[in-house]
């Protein structure tokens, strides 16, 4: 078996926290610890490394029913701000992932790529009540004749707006400190968990 050149237990490092002693850092400060101090002395030095983010996550998205429209459409394309969302729900629901890129976005064509708008973004600006272009192409039917409809929305008029993760339900991202101590928790989890609760906000106002 592999000997660590540095040894620290869950126990030692828990009791540190208790005391307010444990030395804390987030993933990107590690890294220049590691750079200025080398990797052995950085992992006696430090106790902790946070990797929580609020970042867009992988699996998570949101349902959206934006109304019937007049004429209206059954929407078979959506975008909401140029980024793309999954129209083939309903005729006017749609589910826009958090990892969806905005439409024409160069991706890796230019590496390394940007990313600098997409799904997570359109949630966010929704959660925090700005305006979102939404647009709708549709095929035509006699009960949904327009073909075409654009809005800028916000929030409030969304008849439906709910966060779902699908990785949630089966627990496939977790970590192996979860089962050792209730004292850690996933940060990306309470966000994801409270998502909806923010979403659906305006539907009580």
């Amino acid at each position: 078996m592999k000997k660590f050149k540095v040894k620290k237990t869950i126990q030692e490092i828990n009791e540190k926290i208790k005391k307010g002693q444990a030395v804390v850092v987030t993933a990107e400060e590690m890294i220049d610890v590691v750079e200025k101090h080398g990797a052995v002395e950085a992992a006696r030095k430090i106790d902790v490394v946070t990797t929580g983010t609020f970042g867009p996550m992988c699996s998570s998205g949101a349902f959206l029913n934006f109304g019937h429209t007049s004429p209206r459409i059954r929407a078979s394309k959506v975008w909401l701000n140029d980024v793309p969302a999954y129209g083939g729900i309903a005729a006017v629901d749609c589910y826009i992932g958090a990892t969806e890129v905005v439409e024409g976005d160069p991706l890796n064509s230019v590496y390394p790529g940007e990313f600098n708008y997409g799904g997570g973004h359109v949630i966010e600006d929704l959660v925090a009540g700005n305006a979102v272009k939404l647009r709708a192409e549709g095929y035509g039917t006699d009960c949904y004749p327009a073909r075409k409809y654009e809005k800028n929305i916000t929030i409030h008029d969304l008849k439906d707006a709910i966060l779902f993760n699908r990785a949630m339900p089966i627990k496939i991202i977790t970590v192996p400190l979860i089962y050792q101590t209730q004292q850690f928790i996933l940060i990306w989890e309470c966000c994801v968990r409270r998502w909806p609760t923010l979403l659906m906000q305006h539907q009580d106002s």
